[in-house]
C-alpha cells in the first residue's frame, strides 16, 4: 500500500482558524487569552483540538489547527500504523504532567489555573468530506505536531493512543525523551480488544463516565425467534468492542441436573422469547474477560423477566438469584460493592451487579434500582442504593417510540443533564434503544443512534451510560445502524472533556 503521511501543526498564536462545515464539525472551544500576572503566563491548550485534514498532495496529507494555541514546545511524533483501521482521533496522556485546559505557567512548571487543568489531550481529524473518521492504512503514517506545556518528558512519561471503531487497543509508550523539537518515530501496538478505561484515571468518578452498554444484551449470542433480537453481536464480541454495561434479563426454567432429576436456572429472556444464553454463561462471560483485563470493569443492569406463563414465581426467582449471587458461580473477587463517590480505581477488576428486582431485603452485591422510568422525558428521581450507599439516578428508557423525534429530544436532553453534573453520587443511565411500530428496533435504531452520534461528535460530552441497540454493526438488513461510530464516540468522550475526580 502506497506511504502517505499526514502531517499536524501545532502553532503559537491566539487565531480561530475555520468554521463548521455541517452539523458534526460545530466547535465549542473558547479562543486562546494569555496574560502575565507577576511573571506568571496563562496558557490555554484545549483538551479537544481540531484539525482540518485537507486532500493528499504528492501522498502527504497536510493538516490545519482550527484553534491555534500557545505551548512551551513544540513536539512532533511520526507514527506508523500498524493495521488498516477507521481512525476517530489521537490522544496523549501523561503520567502526571499536565497536558491540556488553563495552565499557569511560571517559566519551570505548568499548574492549573482552573478545573480543566488536565493530563490528556485529544485530537479530531476533520478529513475532506466534513467526517471525523478517516480510513487509515497499514503501513501509513502520521506526522503530528502537538504544543505541550512543559519543557520536555521523561522517557515513558507519555502514551500515545490511536482511537479507531472496532475491536482493537492501539497503543504506544513513548520510551524516550520528548523535548522542543523533537521527532519521535513510533508504531502502536495492536491488542485484540478494545481495553479503554485501563488508560483512565482512577480518581475519576463514575457519574463523570461516558460507557457504552447494551440493551438486552444477550440477545446477540441467539434467540428461539428472531424477533426478540436487539444485538447482532455476542456478549464476547461486544466485550471486545468496549462495551462495559450490559442490560441482562434473567427469568428461570426447568433443565435437567441428572438422571431423573429435574430443578431451575436461572436464564436470560427477552419477554417471553427465549435466548440460547444462561445468567451463568454470562456472567461467567465478563468475569473471564475481568480476569485477562483487571484494569477494566463491567456493569450488568438486571431485571426479572416474568413474561413466561410457566416460569414466573416470584420467590423461586428470588431464590435462585440470591443463592446464585453468592455462590462460587460468581466469585467474590469479583464481586464489586456499591459505595458512595464511587471511582474508577474502586471498580477496576470488577463486576458491578444493579438490579432492577430486588430479590432479597437488602442487595447480597452491588445495589437494587428504584425509580426506573420509561416516560418520553425520563426522571431524576431514580435512585441506586444498598445498605450503607445512595446514589441519585437519571434515567430516560422511553422504549415504545411513537415519536422519534420525541425519543431524540429525550436523548440529548439527558445528554446535556449528565454532561452538566459535577455530583460524585448522580449517575445517568440514558437508552437510545427502543422500538417503532411493534417490534421493529433496527427502524428506530437507525434513527436514534446516528442522531446521538452527531450529537456527541458536535460538542465533547459526558454521556453517561449509553445503553444502545445494534452495537458495533454499521448495517443489519436494510438498516444503516451507526454501531460501530457510536460507540467508539462515547468511549472518546472520556478522552475529549474531563470530569469531576477526587
Amino acid at each position: 500500500m502506497k506511504k502517505s503521511i499526514i502531517t499536524a501543526f501545532g502553532m503559537a498564536c491566539a487565531l480561530l482558524l475555520g468554521a463548521c462545515q455541517d452539523s458534526f464539525d460545530h466547535e465549542a472551544e473558547p479562543r486562546l487569552t494569555a496574560a502575565t500576572r507577576s511573571a506568571v503566563e496563562t496558557l490555554y491548550l484545549p483538551q479537544d483540538a481540531t484539525y482540518d485534514l485537507g486532500e493528499a498532495v504528492n501522498g502527504i496529507y497536510t493538516t490545519t489547527p482550527r484553534m491555534a494555541v500557545q505551548g512551551v514546545i513544540t513536539a512532533r511524533f511520526l507514527v506508523t500504523i500498524p493495521a488498516d483501521l477507521e481512525m476517530t482521533g489521537i490522544s496523549l496522556r501523561s503520567t502526571g504532567k499536565l497536558l491540556s485546559g488553563r495552565l499557569y505557567w511560571d517559566g519551570t512548571t505548568a499548574t492549573a489555573a482552573d478545573e480543566t487543568a488536565h493530563t490528556v489531550r485529544f485530537m479530531n481529524f476533520v478529513n475532506s468530506t466534513s467526517r471525523r473518521n478517516t480510513q487509515i492504512g497499514e503501513g501509513e503514517q502520521i506526522h503530528v505536531e502537538v504544543a505541550l506545556p512543559a519543557t520536555s518528558f521523561e522517557a515513558g512519561e507519555l502514551t500515545l493512543r490511536i482511537h479507531a471503531t472496532g475491536s482493537k487497543s492501539i497503543e504506544a509508550v513513548i520510551n524516550e525523551p520528548v523535548t522542543a523539537n523533537s521527532t519521535i518515530a513510533l508504531t502502536p501496538t495492536v491488542k485484540a480488544q478494545n481495553n479503554w478505561i485501563s488508560a483512565l484515571s482512577d480518581e475519576t468518578y463514575l457519574s463523570q463516565l461516558s460507557i457504552p452498554g447494551t440493551h438486552d444484551a444477550a440477545t446477540g449470542d441467539g434467540t428461539t425467534l428472531s424477533i426478540g433480537k436487539t444485538q447482532d453481536l455476542s456478549l464476547q464480541e461486544q466485550w471486545d468492542l468496549g462495551i462495559r454495561v450490559f442490560d441482562l434479563r434473567p427469568g428461570y426454567k426447568r433443565v435437567r441436573t441428572g438422571f431423573f432429576k429435574w430443578g431451575y436456572e436461572l436464564h436470560i429472556y427477552h419477554g417471553i422469547i427465549e435466548t440460547k444464553t444462561s445468567f451463568k454463561a454470562a456472567i461467567a462471560t465478563l468475569t473471564n474477560n475481568l480476569k485477562q483485563n483487571p484494569e477494566e470493569f463491567a456493569i450488568v443492569v438486571m431485571r426479572f423477566e416474568s413474561d413466561s406463563p410457566l416460569y414466573n414465581d416470584r420467590s423461586t426467582w428470588n431464590e435462585l438469584m440470591a443463592s446464585f449471587l453468592t455462590s462460587s458461580d460468581f466469585p467474590a473477587e469479583y464481586r464489586a460493592e456499591l459505595k458512595q463517590g464511587m471511582t474508577v480505581g474502586d471498580l477496576r477488576g470488577k463486576l458491578l451487579i444493579l438490579a432492577r428486582d430486588s430479590y432479597a431485603d437488602t442487595p447480597s452485591t452491588g445495589g437494587f434500582v428504584s425509580g426506573w422510568s420509561h416516560s418520553v422525558a425520563g426522571s431524576t428521581n431514580g435512585r441506586i442504593y444498598n445498605q450503607t450507599a445512595n446514589i441519585a439516578l437519571n434515567i430516560q428508557d422511553y422504549y415504545e417510540v411513537e415519536d422519534s423525534s420525541a425519543k431524540q429530544h429525550s436523548v440529548a436532553a439527558m445528554v446535556d443533564l449528565s454532561t452538566a453534573n459535577r455530583d460524585a453520587d448522580r449517575w445517568t443511565i440514558n437508552h437510545v434503544s427502543g422500538y417503532s411500530g411493534l417490534t421493529n428496533y433496527k427502524q428506530n435504531a437507525e434513527q436514534i443512534n446516528p442522531y446521538l452520534y452527531g450529537y456527541i461528535i458536535n460538542s465533547p460530552s459526558c454521556t453517561g451510560i449509553v445503553m444502545m441497540d445494534y452495537a458495533g454493526v454499521e448495517q443489519s438488513g436494510s438498516y444503516g445502524m451507526y454501531g460501530k461510530l457510536l460507540p467508539q464516540a462515547i468511549i472518546d468522550s472520556n478522552f475529549r472533556l474531563k470530569g469531576a475526580s477526587k
